[in-house]
């Protein structure tokens, strides 16, 4: 089965970002085992990572937006962020302070 234009630009992703990819995913596996130890790092490294994501989502949509298409760019987005999610679900903490 063909993959779609949101998985070709997932994969493309995983494939020039590998030594990033790489190293967030580790770091992402230390967080889930101990967030409080493993934070800063986590947030230091997701937001380069959040960044290199960002700029494949412009990539993906950015076209999208400026033709007849532009009610489905939010849904494609939407659809990436997902595929990103299913490899990283603690990818939305990024960034997140807790004060004790």
């Amino acid at each position: 089965m063909a993959k779609t234009k949101t998985q070709q630009t997932y994969d493309l992703l995983k494939v020039n970002q590998k030594a990033l990819y790489d190293d967030f995913s580790r770091v992402h596996q230390l967080f889930a085992a101990n967030p409080e130890k493993n934070r800063q790092q986590f947030n230091r490294l997701g937001r380069d990572f959040i960044g290199i994501i960002r700029a494949y989502e412009r990539r993906l949509c950015g076209g999208m937006e400026r033709t007849n298409n532009s009610v489905y760019s939010a849904t494609v987005s939407e659809k990436f962020w997902n595929l990103v999610r299913q490899d990283f679900p603690l990818i939305d903490q990024v960034g997140v302070v807790i004060k004790k």
